[in-house]
């Protein structure tokens, strides 16, 4: 994991050329599905792994889900007439149908990650080879790498932040406060033995929704953010047509056989892409719909009641919601860009049988596959729908006051 902990540890940034230029990507994006590994192993769902199969962590992940179903329905029974008790328990249903989903797709669409996982390591060591584009994969690998640490701080800064001020409360103030307002039946969260119990799953519940949730989304990220590689190394075989053709004496062999890899190049990244949306499109519909529930009611919840628990999971669902969208746009970006290094070369110096192939392509990428909320609308930061989730908690809030 010498990657890893060499970009932990800030030594390889995403500017510096010298250092991305020591590495292999193909070495460097092995190294980054491990680490990713890691957490899949912790829930039991290493799908990534051919040979795999449901296991007692599986079980572990899937008992937590369905148990946190049944005591929900129950939280709501018991505090009844608590009307801001009643919220902040439903407030985080929004993670537990995430999961759900994410969990279900993740296993039944094993056979899409195992694919794109050989499929980008051969993409890494068929052009790692080459210099320039070595440095434009190790660039798009240290990117996500810079993503995976953020995503993780944010969500480690709301697990901690929910466990963190109970147990302050319990020894500073002698007071029982829960980390989530969920009851166990038959178990009394006032007493002594039932707080610690009910506390106890709590954390168990959090911390598998914190693995599970941290990897389904560095997952994506990791998968999706590799746009970034592909597009630039297609633009880098771009610019090296265009040299070869205002050399003197170019060779033409040379040049259709350039293009005829150029063509396929586009070809596969317009194919990665359509997968991308069909795979991603019932995920991140129940995200972005589980997002603004939640934001809707935690943002009521923060002015309502002042308190930091429900600032911190505001903070949390939003950053989830802003790397989702943000995702979106770098897809946006760089299919932009291919249109534009499409439109910029040299393709009046080919010869005229092979000019209409370009013009094919500079046609397809102006219809370029985007992601989408589940074919809705488009998944960018201009859809950010912060307005909307605003509006909503203030009609709560009406509603109430």
């Amino acid at each position: 994991m010498d990657l890893v902990v060499t970009t932990l540890r800030g030594r390889v940034r995403l500017f510096d050329t010298d250092a991305l230029d020591r590495q292999r990507s193909a070495e460097a994006c092995e190294y980054l599905f491990n680490f990713l590994r890691i957490f899949l192993k912790l829930i039991g769902c290493d799908i990534i792994d051919e040979q795999w199969s449901w296991n007692w962590r599986t079980s572990v992940t899937a008992g937590s889900i369905s148990t946190f179903y049944v005591f929900q329905i129950y939280s709501v029974y018991f505090f009844w007439g608590q009307w801001f008790l009643v919220l902040e328990s439903l407030s985080i249903s929004g993670i537990a149908i995430q999961a759900v989903v994410k969990m279900h797709r993740a296993i039944n669409g094993r056979l899409f990650y195992v694919k794109t996982h050989k499929n980008l390591l051969i993409v890494h060591r068929t052009f790692c080879i080459d210099r320039k584009h070595n440095r434009s994969l190790m660039f798009c690998v240290v990117l996500i790498e810079y993503v995976f640490k953020a995503v993780g701080l944010a969500y480690a800064a709301a697990g901690v932040g929910f466990f963190m001020l109970p147990m302050l409360q319990y020894f500073w103030f002698n007071e029982k406060a829960l980390a989530l307002q969920i009851v166990l039946p038959g178990i009394d969260p006032a007493s002594e033995w039932g707080y610690w119990v009910t506390t106890f799953y709590h954390v168990t519940v959090v911390t598998v929704a914190f693995c599970g949730l941290l990897t389904s989304d560095m997952a994506l990220m990791a998968i999706v953010l590799h746009i970034v590689g592909l597009a630039d190394v297609f633009q880098n075989t771009l610019v090296e047509l265009d040299d070869m053709l205002e050399r003197p004496n170019p060779n033409v062999r040379d040049i259709i056989k350039k293009q005829a890899t150029i063509c396929v190049m586009h070809k596969e990244i317009i194919r990665y892409e359509e997968d991308l949306d069909e795979f991603y499109g019932l995920i991140i519909f129940i995200q972005v719909l589980a997002s603004v529930a939640n934001l809707t009611i935690a943002l009521f919840l923060s002015y309502m009641t002042g308190k930091i628990a429900s600032f911190l999971f505001l903070v949390a669902m939003f950053g989830q919601l802003l790397e989702f969208c943000s995702a979106g746009t770098v897809l946006t970006l760089k299919n932009e860009e291919i249109l534009l290094s499409l439109y910029n070369t040299l393709w009046y110096k080919l010869p005229t049988s092979n000019q209409r192939t370009l013009c094919i392509m500079l046609q397809r990428s102006q219809n370029a596959v985007e992601m989408t909320i589940g074919g809705l609308s488009l998944l960018n930061l201009e859809t950010f729908i912060l307005k909307r989730i605003y509006s909503y908690s203030a009609i709560i809030r009406n509603f109430v006051e």
